[in-house]
């Protein structure tokens, strides 16, 4: 067991990059070209909120990551944190997070025109 935890931490290490741009890009990308394809305009917010979160949280590693890129599991949290943010389910971190933090953010510093609010 002890082997394949190393391996796997390894791994992490060595592909962590390309395999946190598989999560965080394709899939996402995957949904959101099928969810434009749709009339469903629910679909559509569902994948936008996701692209606005993980665009300020590309934001925040710019400035995190330097800092704790070097704690081991912290590029794991990454992914999980990612998968998290497009959890199928009403209750997803792109959900919680666009209507808890970045959109009243964002409309409590006027930094949407007054007439898409």
């Amino acid at each position: 067991k002890y082997q394949k935890l190393v391996f796997s931490t390894a791994m992490m290490e060595t592909h962590g990059g390309t395999l946190r741009a598989l999560i965080g890009f394709l899939y996402p990308s995957y949904k959101t070209i099928n969810a434009v394809m749709t009339d469903d305009l629910e679909d559509d917010l569902v994948w936008l909120k996701y692209w606005a979160v993980l665009s300020v949280f590309s934001m925040v590693e710019l400035v995190v990551d330097p800092m704790v890129d070097y704690f081991r599991g912290y590029l794991l949290a990454k992914c999980i944190f990612l998968i998290w943010c497009m959890a199928p389910i009403d209750e997803n971190g792109s959900n919680l997070i666009f209507s808890q933090i970045i959109f009243p953010l964002v409309k409590k510093n006027n930094f949407v025109d007054q007439q898409t609010v």
